[in-house]
């Protein structure tokens, strides 16, 4: 699975004022007030991704999988957490974050786990405080989007404005299955215009009939449709 970091990063905020700096240090004609009005830009603009990057964390913290140990000497590496613990988003920014969250919904709270022996133990004596839905790594078959509709997707809309939804975090590469069962089967594009492109395409894009997610993964589906995702997180 490629955990490609998305192309249009942007350089963090002290980079971008140490660059403004240097060219009025070098003699380049600029104004010290002009100065002051881009870098207070920058400022807002960095803290606005501050705070929806912390905003997604403090709300991922809920998500948090307490249990009580299922036998004696039970290795807890068997129960490697929620889904939502599990990744981060590849732009530091947060850029994609509220997009990434309505992508993969419920699933966020589900628990990864090593295998199906694991998740009953887990369930039937783990002293679990709320319900809880497993995802086994050995049983799970997760449906991804072909490589070949997200390369279309791209060349119809730019590089830089459509990702398959994975390409936008990082993840251990253990737990890559899980990861493709919850994001695989959506493409993030940077706004609505891009989005409306990719759905109008025929044979690769189209609005999906939302279903219910299920309490535990869902067989796998050879050719899953292609759902698209904006920006903002209004999925089509």
């Amino acid at each position: 699975m490629a955990h490609a970091t998305p192309h249009h990063l942007t350089p963090p905020l002290s980079l971008q004022v140490a660059a403004l700096r240097a060219k009025a240090g070098d003699g380049e004609t600029y104004d010290e007030a002009a100065l002051a009005k881009e870098e207070a830009g920058l400022a807002k603009a960095s803290a606005k991704a501050a705070a929806a990057v912390e905003g997604l964390t403090n709300g991922l913290a809920s998500f948090e999988f307490k249990y009580a140990d299922p036998e004696k000497n039970f290795d807890r590496s068997r129960v490697v957490g929620t889904v939502a613990s599990n990744f981060t988003m590849a732009d530091a920014e947060g850029t994609h974050a509220v997009a990434l969250e309505a992508v993969a919904g419920a699933k966020l709270k589900q628990v990864i786990v090593d295998n199906e022996k694991t998740a009953m133990l887990v369930l039937q004596k783990g002293k679990l405080q709320r319900r809880v839905a497993m995802v086994p790594l050995s049983k799970i078959e997760p449906t991804t989007i072909a490589a070949a509709k997200v390369a279309q997707a791209k060349a119809l809309v730019g590089e830089s404005r459509a990702f398959l939804a994975t390409e936008l975090i990082e993840f251990a590469p253990s737990v890559a299955k899980a990861m493709d069962y919850a994001f695989g089967n959506t493409v993030v594009c940077a706004d609505a215009k891009a989005a409306k492109k990719v759905r109008a395409r025929p044979r690769l894009g189209h609005a999906p009939n939302p279903t219910p997610h299920a309490p535990n993964p869902t067989p796998h589906a050879p050719h899953p449709p292609l759902q698209v995702c904006e920006k903002l997180g209004v999925r089509s």
